[in-house]
């Protein structure tokens, strides 16, 4: 009986992996309630979704009255996970030029309820005991919200850096790998130093972990997701990563922020002097510091004027809509590219959804609120594609 609880557990688990969460094998769900309850409410929301368009199209922004809809039916249902993974769905589907405008609206809403759940779960994380607040958690949650269009899977994150200690444990000498396989043991001060500089080999020589100096401030270096696929990342999410790495295979390497860089400190000397006790570990490039000092300072240098350009792109990138500058050379770029057909591109603005249902290849289709202010349009439009394809 546990094994079939167990197998649908994980059907269940692949589309919605916190919805089990909320239930134990004790305790089982019923799993017909469960399926046609997200069945509904994926329904609903597509629903939902496909009627802003002729609301709010007229209007800047999408009303609260559309969000307090969706927060209603997060709210009766307890559905946020659901919710949430049927928006990407929208976004993400396999026909990325097609169904412009609900995308457009997915994305209005996916970002409100995501960032009401991630709120909930950011609070219930300070409110939990300091042992048991986990670092990256915080930083998976900080990955959600500053990127609503992207899956960030605290799951898959949680796997990878298991993944990563577990290689550290096989490259173990035999007698300190069985101590781990009976759990995860108490070390010695010089067992703690042999694991450490075993990891330091698999994270930096064998993987290749390290600090992107080439693009410092590239927003990407925040993420742990991204560190984790990209392998580069900057001190404080590398130092995320290392400590996270380090707590599961039984050794604390506590973050300590200085003004100019961010370190783990880990109790190597516990009968030393107080200022003494402590080992200092840069995650940026593995390195042990025993004190603090020059080396602290290594990224008070003048940046050289390559990366103050790549840093302008980086802000830029991130801000399209910052100022009417910026705007109007977003509106060159959007109308030369209406001028000029031949080119087949699409319009990377975020904006297109709201007037566009598909991009053809060739042209942009408007939706049915643009077609009624322009109804002969989309005709003119077509012949005069097809004129210059002949």
């Amino acid at each position: 009986m546990l094994k079939i609880i167990e197998t649908a557990m994980k059907r269940h688990d692949s589309k919605w992996p916190r919805l089990l969460s909320k239930y134990t094998l004790d305790e089982p769900p019923d799993w017909s309630k469960e399926f046609r309850t997200c069945i509904m409410v994926c329904c609903a929301v597509r629903k939902l979704v496909s009627q802003l368009s002729p609301r709010f199209y007229k209007l800047d922004e999408v009303s609260d009255e559309a969000f307090d809809e969706v927060v209603a039916l997060m709210e009766k249902h307890d559905a946020a996970e659901v919710i949430i993974s049927e928006l990407n769905v929208i976004i993400h589907d396999k026909e990325r030029s097609k169904n412009l405008t609900n995308k457009y609206y997915a994305v209005k809403l996916l970002r409100h309820i995501l960032h009401l759940h991630l709120s909930v779960q950011w609070k219930a994380h300070l409110e939990e005991p300091p042992g048991e607040q986990k670092l990256e958690k915080g930083a998976v949650i900080l990955s959600q919200w500053f990127q609503p269009r992207e899956v960030v899977s605290e799951i898959q994150v949680t796997k990878q850096l298991d993944q990563i200690a577990d290689r550290v444990k096989q490259q173990l000498p035999e007698h300190l790998k069985a101590k781990y396989n009976k759990g995860t043991p108490t070390l010695s001060p010089e067992l703690e130093r042999l694991v450490l500089e075993t990891m330091n080999h698999i994270l930096y020589n064998e993987m290749g972990f390290r600090g992107n100096k080439d693009r410092y401030y590239d927003e990407n270096n925040s993420f742990i997701e991204k560190v984790l696929e990209r392998k580069m990342g900057i001190p404080i999410s590398l130092a995320i990563l290392y400590s996270a790495v380090a707590r599961r295979l039984g050794v604390t390497c506590d973050c300590i922020n200085f003004p100019t860089h961010f370190l783990l400190k880990w109790r190597e000397h516990p009968m030393a002097t107080l200022d003494k006790q402590y080992t200092f570990i840069d995650a940026f490039d593995g390195e042990f510091l025993t004190e603090i000092g020059d080396d602290l300072y290594k990224f008070t240098d003048a940046i050289p004027p390559i990366e103050i350009k790549s840093l302008l792109e980086d802000i830029l990138a991130s801000n399209v809509q910052s100022g009417p500058q910026v705007a109007l050379l977003m509106n060159e770029v959007d109308r030369k590219n209406l001028l000029h057909p031949d080119t087949h591109c699409e319009i990377p603005h975020p904006d297109v959804g709201k007037y566009f249902k598909e991009f053809t290849g060739q042209y942009y289709v408007m939706n049915s609120e643009k077609a009624q202010e322009y109804p002969d349009d989309d005709v003119k439009t077509r012949t005069t594609v097809e004129g210059r394809g002949q």
